[in-house]
């Protein structure tokens, strides 16, 4: 008789056995379909899809996730609050944050002529090395 795990242990490699998968072949032999679309590309064509919206009663062109932000900014301004967390969010995560360190200092040395650049920064001479 067959403890509890060897026979789970049997269990998987039978069902493993029967997908139809040969040793040595690819678990997706076709591959993606030619015509096949990435889920960014889908957003992006319909995010970035126009539409005529009447603004002030005249006809504007506005991309959908204009749109989407405009209605989402007018929601958290009504009081929505969920809206405003969703905006909140956005903001933290898209907005461009304050530096936390000082920038460094770029320094750039006067005009030298290729002789003095050679003689200074030649792989056969340390930079560091002192003068004689």
């Amino acid at each position: 008789m067959q403890s509890g795990r060897q026979s789970r242990a049997l269990d998987i490699r039978r069902r493993l056995n029967n997908t139809g998968s040969k040793k040595g072949k690819s678990g997706n032999p076709r591959g993606r379909p030619k015509n096949a679309q990435s889920k960014r590309k889908i957003a992006e064509k319909v995010l970035l899809e126009e539409h005529e919206v009447l603004e002030g009663g005249r006809p504007v062109r506005r991309a959908a996730l204009d749109l989407v932000l405009r209605i989402l900014s007018h929601k958290a301004f009504a009081g929505d609050n969920r809206a405003f967390k969703a905006l909140e969010k956005l903001d933290l995560q898209y907005d461009p944050q304050e530096p936390t360190s000082v920038p460094g200092y770029l320094v750039v040395p006067g005009r030298l002529t290729k002789e003095s650049w050679v003689e200074l920064f030649s792989p056969k001479r340390s930079f560091y090395e002192e003068e004689e």
